[in-house]
């Protein structure tokens, strides 16, 4: 196939390779396998976006405001 690579799978990545994703915005995130919560600089939890809902404060506050409450802009 014309612009086809093999080093790519159905979702966009090799299928042996991990994505590291920075970002502020938590819907962008939201459906990852593993989420890390940073506070100060270090890791302080790690997840699924369900479980850190319920076990991090770090992380529950944000993702009630910033997910679960989408700006009205639509962004």
């Amino acid at each position: 196939m014309r612009g086809s690579n093999p080093y790519r799978t159905q979702n966009g990545s090799h299928p042996n390779c991990a994505v590291l994703v920075i970002a502020h915005r938590l819907a962008i995130v939201r459906h990852a396998d593993r989420i890390v919560v940073p506070e100060d600089g270090r890791p302080v939890a790690s997840g699924r976006h369900n479980e850190l809902s319920v076990t991090s404060p770090v992380y529950r506050e944000p993702a009630a405001t910033r997910v679960l409450h989408p700006r009205s802009d639509g962004s």
